[in-house]
């Protein structure tokens, strides 16, 4: 099984409205213009359960984040990983497929 590093749900393209978008979403950080969403599951957790725990987050912000996305942001979920087997179930994307978001897997 791979292990994870990290995992975050990313708003970008909205630097000029960075803490606005905080403000809809407090559970957010800006970090260099991008709204970001990071995982608090510790590392030994699946990803696919990083990535269920930031839809649940994020779950009745659906309607902001694609109205963000009509504005001109883009939605990433990215996951730093190691390598190795990874596995995710439909519930991972579901989240990620009702708001367009792409998923991102970078191996460290």
């Amino acid at each position: 099984m791979a292990s994870v590093a990290h995992v975050a749900f990313q708003i970008c393209g909205v630097p000029e409205r960075a803490e606005g978008v905080k403000q809809q979403l407090p559970m957010t950080r800006v970090d260099k213009g991008v709204v970001v969403l990071a995982s608090a599951l510790p590392v030994e957790a699946p990803l696919n359960d990083h990535i269920v725990w930031i839809g649940g987050m994020l779950k009745h912000h659906r309607r902001y984040l694609k109205t963000l996305v009509t504005m001109g942001a883009s939605l990433v979920c990215e996951c730093k990983v190691s390598k190795g087997e990874l596995i995710l179930k439909a519930n991972a994307f579901e989240f990620l497929h009702l708001v367009g978001a792409d998923l991102v897997l970078v191996q460290r």
